[in-house]
C-alpha cells in the first residue's frame, strides 16, 4: 500500500515479481505456482493498460489483496525451490522494504504521524519531478517506469549470486540497494525543491549510520551466515 500513491507504481512492480517467480517456477517444475504468478502477472497488465489512463484504481482493499497473493507466492516458492536462498526474496522485495523502512524513518526524525499519509514517497517525489514538463498521465507513466527500472538494474545481480551458499554478500547487496534508493531520493527531493537540502541532508547521513550499524553487525555474525 506504501507504494501505492500514482499510477502504475505497484501494478507495474508486481508485474515485474509475479514473472520472475513465475520463470523460477516454470524452470523448477512447479506448475500450479507457475500458473498462479502468471495469471496474476497477466491480468495486472490488463489493469495497468487501464490504470494508466486514470480509469480504474488498486485502492487499499486491491494494494493488500496483490500483497498478500505476492507474500503466498513468495513463501511457497522459497519452500519448493530450497536451492535458491531465502534472502533473494527478500531482494526481490527490496523496493517495498525500502519504502517502509525509509518512510518510517523520515516521519520519526520530522516528528509526523507515521500513521497519516504524505506524498513525500519515492515515486511522490519523481511524480513531482515530472510534473513540471508534463501532464498529468505521462508523469505518472515515467515515475512509474523510473522507478521499476531502477529496481530491475539493482536486482539483476542476483542472478549470478541466488544460493544459499552466498547469504553473507546477499544481506550486504540488499544494504547497498537499500543505500542506493536513499541516494536517489535524496537528489530527486533537492532537485524538486533546493530548500530542503539542509533537512534531507540530515535524513541522509542518519540513514547511511543505520545502514552501516547493520554493515558491522553482519560482519561480526559473518561465520554464521
Amino acid at each position: 500500500n506504501f507504494i501505492d500513491g500514482i499510477n502504475g507504481n505497484l501494478p507495474l512492480h508486481a508485474i515485474i515479481i509475479f514473472i520472475i517467480l513465475s520463470m523460477i517456477n516454470y524452470f523448477n517444475y512447479n506448475e500450479f505456482l507457475f500458473e498462479l504468478t502468471l495469471s496474476n502477472a497477466l491480468i495486472l497488465i490488463v489493469f495497468l493498460f487501464f490504470n494508466l489512463r486514470n480509469k480504474i484504481f488498486l485502492g487499499d482493499n486491491g494494494s493488500y489483496v496483490i500483497g498478500a497473493v505476492l507474500g503466498y507466492s513468495f513463501i511457497e516458492t522459497s519452500n519448493l525451490n530450497s536451492e535458491i536462498s531465502p534472502i533473494v526474496y527478500v531482494i526481490l522485495s527490496s523496493y517495498i522494504l525500502f519504502d517502509i523502512y525509509f518512510s518510517s524513518l523520515r516521519r520519526l526524525i520530522s516528528r509526523k504521524s507515521s500513521v497519516i499519509a504524505d506524498f513525500n514517497h519515492l515515486h511522490s517525489e519523481f511524480y513531482k519531478f515530472f510534473q513540471k514538463k508534463n501532464d498529468l498521465i505521462l508523469s505518472h507513466i515515467l515515475s512509474s517506469l523510473s522507478i521499476n527500472l531502477i529496481y530491475l538494474i539493482l536486482i539483476f545481480p542476483i542472478i549470478f549470486f541466488f544460493d544459499s551458499t552466498h547469504i553473507s554478500f546477499q544481506l550486504k547487496y540488499l544494504l547497498f540497494i537499500i543505500a542506493i534508493f536513499t541516494t536517489i531520493y535524496f537528489f530527486i527531493v533537492i532537485a524538486n525543491s533546493k530548500n530542503s537540502f539542509k533537512e534531507n541532508i540530515r535524513l541522509l547521513l542518519i540513514n547511511y549510520f543505520i545502514l552501516f550499524l547493520l554493515f558491522l553487525i553482519m560482519q561480526v555474525f559473518k561465520s554464521s551466515l
